[in-house]
């Protein structure tokens, strides 16, 4: 979108609002006006004041499940998810029966973890609504959060045939199975790309589903021209300098030096926390998913919360790191930035004594983790980089990872996140558990015998078994790891090696 078009929609938007305020004022005892303002702050992503506009209609229309629903995703997207999901709970409790107000309930117990509330509040939503399309996919997501694949796919199939031009649908179902000659859906996928045209979204998510099913129909080179279209068609329409990362990372590096560690008064002292990082598709939900069969240990999935809570405390209204963050994060109170982020996760951990934050990212923070939480554990799963390399070509990630659409970006985005590890080894000797993923997957008795007791736990035997649990996943893998281990993505790149020439060249391998 250019200046001109964003300018427009802005200049709408406000406008909108304006009439909405003034309806408000004439009568404040009405949804639709209230509805338009908080939608409002909404699309201009000013999530304060959606919070508070939802405040001031659920005061004036108590009864409104509309409103409640509202005010509980508004928490959500201000990042307050401790009270998004009391809000979502207490109007659950109410048995509520407004489709908008089951649907934001849904949106939010699943972006909190409570998958099993999203799965009861869109179910009854598509209940009272049998043939919404968007209900049946938002309901097929959660299904497939849980791990029930088949009803999934069956209303994939559904919103399909009602909306032939619902492109998310036929990526996610895709991604449900491994893709079989006599069941795929080849001819359809590729129906459907002539049908996207100028739809560049719509033909991104085909362009990935179209290369998984080729991939596990054994045609890498045809899989690979698949993945190569929909992340050059994603690139073109991205803003992205993979120079501010990287500058990001040296600036970690430069600022979180063994002076300023020799400067930090104690953290908090609680163990409670296991941070599970590294690079995304390098086998960090597989790990998860072993340890959180331990009988200690709770398994929280992807936290935001650390980085949010550096960004709160430093009064910063985005919780992606910025190079002048780094400076003022490196001034923080570690013991106040450990309670903090402890608090903000209380009500996704569970009752028992650990619990696994699983987001990869969390290596640039390293530093900071160490510093503010001494005693919690820091595991780093990494991978050889040419697999890791390509997982991250091929993987669709919403709204993440910018830097995984282009193979030279993807080369030099890893070999930056290389030398920050390694800065993070040398200021932080013996404090960091390092797992290869190709040992995790020969040897898991013995990596994970290691890995517990450098966490101070004794091994569980039900580690071995974690593709048995019932626990939900949200992340990428949600579908491989409710399978027990296997080794076909080791070396995996070797299939795929003639393309991957440019990522090779970064990363100084071949």
């Amino acid at each position: 979108m250019n200046e001109f078009a964003r300018a427009s929609d802005l200049a709408r938007i406000v406008q909108a609002q304006q009439a909405a305020e003034r309806d408000i004022a004439q009568d404040a005892r009405r949804e639709e006006p209230w509805t338009l303002l908080i939608e409002c702050w909404l699309a201009r992503g000013l999530f304060h004041k959606a919070v508070e506009s939802a405040l001031a209609a659920t005061a004036s229309i108590p009864a409104s499940q509309a409103l409640q629903g509202l005010l509980a995703y508004c928490r959500l997207m201000d990042h307050d998810y401790a009270q998004a999901q009391a809000v979502a709970e207490r109007l659950w409790s109410g048995r509520p029966t407004d489709l908008s107000a089951l649907t934001h309930i849904g949106l939010v117990a699943t972006a909190v973890g409570q998958h099993d509330l999203s799965r009861a509040a869109l179910g009854r939503a598509l209940e009272l609504h049998p043939e919404d399309p968007q209900l049946q996919f938002n309901l097929a997501t959660a299904l497939r959060n849980c791990g029930e694949l088949v009803a999934a796919e069956r209303l994939y199939d559904s919103v399909i045939r009602c909306q032939p031009k619902h492109w998310e649908a036929y990526k996610n179902r895709t991604d449900l199975r491994r893709q079989t000659p006599d069941r795929n859906h080849l001819s359809e996928l590729a129906a459907a790309i002539g049908r996207a045209g100028s739809d560049w979204r719509g033909a991104t998510m085909l362009h990935y589903a179209l290369g998984k099913e080729r991939e596990d129909l054994g045609d890498p080179d045809a899989a690979f021209a698949a993945y190569d279209t929909g992340a050059k068609l994603l690139r073109r329409h991205m803003q992205y300098s993979i120079e501010a990362d990287l500058e990001l990372m040296r600036r970690i590096a430069r600022v979180f030096d063994p002076e300023w560690l020799r400067r930090q008064p104690a953290g908090c002292q609680k163990p409670e926390p296991i941070f599970i990082v590294g690079l995304p598709r390098s086998g960090s939900t597989l790990l998860e998913r072993m340890m959180g069969a331990h009988e200690a240990i709770h398994a929280a999935g992807e936290l935001h919360n650390f980085g949010l809570s550096v960004a709160r405390l430093l009064q910063h209204p985005d919780r992606r790191p910025h190079v002048d963050m780094i400076g003022a994060s490196a001034q923080l109170d570690p013991l106040q930035l450990g309670e903090r982020y402890l608090a903000s996760c209380r009500h996704r951990t569970g009752s028992r004594a650990r619990f696994t934050d699983k987001l990869p990212g969390n290596f640039i923070h390293a530093g900071l983790i160490a510093a503010a939480l001494p005693r919690a554990a820091i595991v780093h799963i990494h991978r050889d980089p040419r697999d890791a390399g390509f997982a991250l070509y091929k993987t669709l990630f919403k709204q993440a990872y910018p830097f995984s659409y282009d193979l030279r970006e993807i080369g030099r985005y890893i070999r930056g996140y290389q030398q920050l590890m390694e800065h993070w080894h040398r200021l932080l000797p013996g404090r960091i558990i390092d797992v290869a993923y190709e040992e995790l997957v020969d040897d898991p008795e013995r990596v994970l015998g290691e890995v517990f007791r450098r966490c101070h736990l004794a091994f569980d035997p039900r580690c071995l078994s974690f593709f048995q649990s019932t626990e939900a996943v949200t992340t990428a893998s949600a579908v491989q790891v409710r399978q027990p281990i296997y080794r076909s993505s080791v070396e995996s790149w070797r299939h795929y090696a003639r393309h991957l020439a440019p990522l090779f060249d970064e990363l100084g391998t071949q």
